[in-house]
């Protein structure tokens, strides 16, 4: 269902942006309510520490030391 709204604008800058709705095939209306939904429809955003246990599990043997089984994997990966 559509509801009317009244709206006091700058008569130069509505000027202005009737001519960019005129560009774009839409209207002054259109316009608005598509800027309304941008600020009412914000996408759900997760927690750092959802991210961290979304992600899959570590490959590397986590006993013994950590900086030597990094330099041989790295060897083994790229030959280095």
């Amino acid at each position: 269902m559509n509801a009317r709204v009244n709206l006091t604008i700058d008569g130069a800058l509505l000027a202005k942006v009737k001519r960019y709705a005129s560009t774009r095939h839409s209207s002054v209306s259109q316009l608005v309510e598509a800027y309304l939904k941008t600020c009412v429809d914000v996408p759900v955003h997760k927690s750092l520490i959802d991210i961290v246990e979304e992600l899959p599990p570590s490959k590397l043997d986590l006993k013994g030391d950590l900086s030597k089984q990094y330099f041989e994997e790295s060897i083994h990966k790229y030959g280095v």
